[in-house]
């Protein structure tokens, strides 16, 4: 799982990348997330829930929205980084949270080790939607057309469909529901 937004941030990228890593790794998948180092306080590694988390020095410093400097700084300073735990790790999938960047991180890694690349597009990223990144989104619209259409397949937020699909030249994805984990109902 590749993802710009885990702990120490808080967010819905950050959720989710830690619930579907938990998930894979009850199923008996070996499962790593792949994200940027912020502070001091989190190591480099860590292993959690069945799952490991290694985080890389990037120039991003806030827990808050990421500029579009930290944005970049994570693909440039990332992606060299994730190549070399990639050969040593040998990954058989690559599921990016995210188009941009973590989506563009997925697609050269794909190209460069043959590795599949599946690509989770939420609200964040999707042109067209009011979003913290729509300041950045209309200009990335290219950037997300080729992780699209680029990767193997695409994972849609529910709702989200219809602002996805005048960028695909496919149709090499699904829809899930936006929902979360509900406690077990007592009778």
């Amino acid at each position: 799982i590749i993802t710009h937004e885990y702990y120490p941030v808080l967010s819905g990228g950050t959720i989710m990348a830690e619930k579907l890593a938990a998930e894979l790794s009850k199923l008996g998948w070996e499962v790593d997330i792949l994200t940027a180092r912020i502070g001091r306080e989190f190591p480099n590694y860590e292993r959690c829930d069945g799952f490991d988390v290694y985080r890389f020095p990037t120039a991003r410093r806030s827990t808050g929205e990421s500029s579009l400097f930290e944005l970049l700084s994570y693909f440039s300073l990332g992606l060299p980084q994730m190549l070399a735990l990639a050969r040593k790790r040998r990954y058989t999938l690559l599921f990016p949270i995210f188009a941009i960047p973590s989506g563009l991180i997925g697609l050269a890694l794909s190209r460069l080790l043959n590795i599949p690349s599946v690509v989770f597009v939420d609200a964040g990223d999707t042109p067209g939607l009011e979003s913290t990144m729509k300041n950045y989104v209309r200009y990335l619209a290219p950037v997300f057309r080729l992780v699209v259409n680029h990767s193997r397949a695409v994972v849609v937020c529910e709702g989200l469909e219809d602002l996805v699909a005048p960028y695909l030249n496919h149709r090499r994805f699904t829809a899930i529901p936006n929902g979360t984990l509900l406690p077990d109902r007592k009778s």
